[in-house]
């Protein structure tokens, strides 16, 4: 178990955001925008067509974590230990020094391994917020909300309910200057533009 967990975690440091970025000409990802490899900062710096693999890659490690302990014969506890695992490969990956992205799109992909349902709710869940209040940082840190209801109501373990609860908190954790600036009326807002879509509230720079 523990060689398929840290297969994981290797799984999840792949940097697909920052990779991308550097084939299309950006040497790191990193000095742009929020400084975040995760598909958002994408799409605000290069556009739809960077940021769309990004985004499937990115989902993709998750469940690669979660299928990974299923291999070796992992119950639904391991089984999300091994989303986690690559979900921190995510936020904290080796290859970068250990600076990563917010792991959104990974538990996403964690969730699609563990319950597709759960993981249905929170993507509706985070469109919905989007579409409604324009900013990207509030739905990434409502969507696991209902998502963990979901899991409940379909009798998950205390277990993986438990080690999915941990993948959530990681998730709003990581938003934490984007939570000050919500509160504080300074985050901008999402725009389906594309490149450069980033909307700040009058007289405030682009936070991302």
């Amino acid at each position: 178990m523990l060689v398929a967990l840290v297969a994981a975690y290797g799984v999840g440091s792949i940097p697909s955001g920052f990779l991308v970025a550097r084939r299309a000409g950006v040497e790191d990802i990193r000095q742009h925008g929020s400084g975040n490899i995760g598909a958002t900062n994408i799409l605000r710096t290069l556009g739809w067509r960077a940021a769309l693999p990004v985004l499937l890659f990115d989902a993709l490690k998750g469940a690669i974590g979660v299928l990974l302990l299923r291999l070796v014969g992992g119950g639904p506890e391991w089984q999300a230990l091994g989303g986690i695992a690559a979900m921190a490969g995510h936020i904290w990956p080796f290859t970068l020094g250990f600076h990563g992205g917010r792991g959104v799109a990974t538990g996403i992909g964690v969730l699609a391994a563990l319950d597709p349902l759960a993981a249905l709710v929170a993507t509706l869940t985070f469109v919905l917020v989007v579409a409604t209040s324009r900013f990207v940082s509030l739905g990434s840190i409502t969507a696991g909300i209902p998502a963990i209801i979901v899991l409940v109501l379909r009798g998950a373990s205390l277990g993986e309910l438990a080690v999915v609860s941990v993948g959530v908190a990681a998730i709003i954790w990581r938003h934490g200057p984007n939570i000050q600036r919500l509160r504080a009326g300074t985050e901008s807002r999402f725009s389906l533009r594309g490149k450069g879509a980033s909307t700040p509230p009058a007289g405030q720079p682009v936070h991302h």
